[in-house]
């Protein structure tokens, strides 16, 4: 298993930064101090965009797993991950075959590391019981702004990824509409996230309607993917 950081940090930098992505929600992230995750522990652009039947062109950017507050509290999707020792997340974006004008299809793959493996099991099982906890959560990434979301999620059966996983559907509401599938799982004390979701612009044709949910099996294979590149 590939390592790329043995001792925690004593303290991390919560630097905030807000990235907007076009068509996909604002997400904001905070730089851990001294992150060791590199690039290569992600799937390329051109992996994920054939997994996810992405047609054009398709764009990759930072992204996050931290929210600034939730209701209720203790539902932050980021709290779940609990104590990671390094955590480093990738956003891809891009059209879909087959999907309409208004809909973007993306894909957000966390990659975290923890001390050892029974603190990576502990998180895992943190997220299998998150659907029931927390089946309705608002979210925020900022304040004074847009980026409020409420996200509805239900954990559905699945085949097992890696050592460890857990699977859920969920739809999301903000200012565009979301829904799709997340996978958390894990190898030894490396454990990914993985969420793939269609994205409806709701000014455009048909706005006021979910889009139609991707298959679960595209999901899954993407976290195949990346939980084997960041191992």
């Amino acid at each position: 298993m590939r390592t790329w950081s043995t001792t925690r940090p004593a303290t991390r930098a919560r630097i905030a930064l807000v990235a907007v992505v076009a068509l996909l929600g604002v997400v904001l992230e905070p730089a851990p101090s001294g992150a060791t995750i590199p690039l290569s522990a992600f799937p390329s652009k051109a992996v994920v965009k054939q997994t996810m039947d992405g047609t054009g062109h398709w764009r990759t950017s930072p992204g996050d797993l931290t929210k600034l507050g939730a209701r209720p509290r203790d539902c932050r999707s980021d709290q779940q991950m609990l104590a990671y020792d390094d955590v480093r997340v990738r956003w891809y974006s891009g059209r879909e075959m087959g999907m309409p004008r208004s809909v973007y299809t993306s894909a957000e793959i966390g990659v975290l590391t923890y001390a050892d493996v029974a603190a990576a099991r502990h998180a895992v099982q943190r997220n299998a019981s998150y659907p029931r906890r927390c089946p309705r959560v608002v979210e925020w990434v900022c304040t004074d702004c847009d980026g409020i979301d409420t996200t509805w999620r239900t954990r559905t059966p699945a085949a097992r990824v890696g050592s460890q996983s857990v699977t859920w559907r969920f739809r999301q509401v903000g200012n565009l509409k979301s829904n799709g599938y997340a996978v958390v799982a894990r190898d030894g004390a490396t454990v990914v996230r993985v969420t793939g979701m269609r994205t409806r612009d709701v000014f455009v044709d048909g706005g006021q309607h979910y889009p139609r949910l991707m298959a679960k099996g595209v999901v899954l294979r993407l976290a195949r993917t990346a939980l084997r590149t960041a191992t």
